[in-house]
């Protein structure tokens, strides 16, 4: 990482961005492969070996030339350095056409960057961009390579985003200028360009959202060369105005900083600094950072690994937020629940279709909650369950066994469920945790990738399943100790 050719393309980059107007006085760019990981060091599955995927492909980061204090300006990058997409006042893009009728955000500003491969201008900006990227995402991971991931909703995420970018193929072929005959070679280079460009916008772009309410999605030079952190990110990203105004949480991320260029309901909302090609894009110190240390920041605070390892390659150690799907759905879990607990013969005793009302029912009241929709089926660390499942499961359990406690019903469903995946894994916990210990040359880098994601999905389900362990001992030993006083009572009696 510190050859001659890549400090010279580092280099000329920095130069660039300073040329359009950034201020990276306090900051510098060099190599982080011997950084820490995350910060704790994971310890959770008592294993030193996790990460080393990691490591390998931590590649450069920014470090702190001087100290600073929370609050700071950690550096500034103009909005005419940016490459945004049609109606933002970038640098690049504000009279860019979608590629295509219906691209999503992510489409839009891929096609803006592929765009800027043949303008000399962005020339050092794109130079010092990854020259290809190794994501189940990318094109790059064969099917059988993305099974090993072994967790169905993040198998069927990536299917789905090839399957989408397979049918945009064809309409970017068709935008290659000039073409009056078939060219085969051509339009594969093509094909691979707009892989790249389409894994560049899903790993590196940014969105912003303004005091207005309108988001503004864009890539971001320098600014996409940090690394991320799932816990005490160094800093966050906001913009000029919004810092001014006070619109930055300080004990926490700016209001929805978070990188979701894939999204495709994300609006390009004109905002004034935009119109007036004024403004900046700022990071801010969220606690005071040492002089020499790495500037991290959170790429999407409290999302699970899923979207780290899609499309970024990488799951950077244990991360709080992350959760596992246990069902698509709240009508998925009403199905399963239906099929799951009959009666004492066999029958259906919850009938299926009232039990879709009531899925319903709670998917309303959690959208009317949180505005919009919401993790209905996901369980994650510290016992975190979605409140729209358990209450829909206690209110089966009034139906079926009025007697008994809902909560206590609950959480039996929740223990089974639990029992369930981690039954149908191809491989057990304990299989992949052999395999990353006795991991050799012979175990690829994607192998290591899909083998510590799955290891880590089974591991939260696993932490489940020992705290309501040690949750019906405790009740179990409260319930004795309660009997023996009672019976010491009789005694005396």
């Amino acid at each position: 990482h510190a050859s001659r050719s890549i400090m010279g393309v580092t280099d000329d980059f920095v130069a660039w961005c300073e040329a359009k107007g950034a201020d990276l006085s306090k900051v510098e760019l060099r190599d982080a492969t011997g950084s820490p990981v995350t910060r704790p060091v994971d310890l959770l599955l008592g294993a030193e070996h996790l990460g080393r995927v990691d490591a390998e492909i931590r590649g450069r980061g920014v470090f702190a030339r001087t100290a600073m204090s929370k609050g700071d300006v950690v550096l500034s990058v103009p909005y005419a350095a940016c490459i945004g997409t049609e109606g933002l006042r970038c640098g690049a893009g504000r009279d860019q056409p979608p590629p295509f009728e219906g691209a999503s955000a992510a489409a839009r500003l891929a096609w803006t960057l592929l765009s800027l491969r043949s303008d000399a201008d962005w020339a050092p900006y794109l130079v010092a961009l990854p020259h290809s990227l190794d994501t189940p995402t990318s094109g790059a991971w064969s099917r059988k390579e993305i099974a090993e991931l072994q967790v169905a909703d993040c198998v069927a995420a990536a299917a789905m985003t090839l399957a989408r970018d397979a049918r945009s193929v064809p309409m970017i072929v068709a935008r290659r200028d000039g073409v009056d005959e078939k060219d085969a070679a051509a339009d594969d280079r093509l094909s691979a360009d707009w892989a790249w460009a389409l894994s560049c916008v899903r790993s590196r772009a940014i969105e912003l959202e303004y005091p207005n309410g309108a988001t503004q999605s864009f890539l971001v030079p320098y600014v996409d060369m940090l690394n991320h952190a799932h816990v005490d990110p160094a800093v966050a990203w906001t913009s000029e105005d919004a810092h001014r105004r006070g619109h930055l949480n300080r004990d926490g991320p700016p209001d929805a900083a978070v990188n979701h260029a894939d999204d495709d309901d994300s609006v390009a909302v004109e905002d004034e600094e935009l119109k007036k090609d004024l403004g900046k894009v700022v990071l801010i110190a969220m606690r005071d950072i040492a002089e020499g240390e790495e500037i991290t920041i959170s790429y999407d605070e409290g999302a699970p690994t899923d979207p780290f390892v899609l499309h970024m390659g990488f799951i950077g150690g244990h991360n709080p937020g992350d959760s596992v799907e246990i069902f698509k759905n709240l009508r998925a879990a009403a199905a399963w629940y239906a099929n799951a607990f009959r009666g004492e013969n066999g029958e259906v005793v919850v009938d299926v279709a009232k039990a879709n009302v009531v899925a319903d029912q709670f998917v309303a009241r959690e959208r009317a909650i949180n505005g919009g929709e919401s993790h209905h089926a996901r369980l994650g660390w510290g016992g975190r369950v979605s409140n729209a499942l358990v209450d829909m499961f206690e209110a089966f359990c009034g139906q079926i066994l009025p007697g008994e406690d809902p909560m206590d019903v609950a959480t039996h469903a929740i223990r089974v469920r639990c029992e369930e995946m981690l039954a149908s894994f191809p491989t057990t916990a304990g299989e992949d945790l052999e395999a990353l210990e006795s991991a050799g040359e012979e175990m690829s880098a994607r192998q290591k990738l899909a083998t510590e994601f799955r290891l880590r999905k089974k591991a939260i389900l696993q932490h489940m399943l020992e705290g309501l362990g040690a949750a019906d001992g405790a009740e179990k030993e409260g319930d004795a100790a309660k009997e023996g006083d009672e019976a010491k009572g009789e005694e005396k009696k």
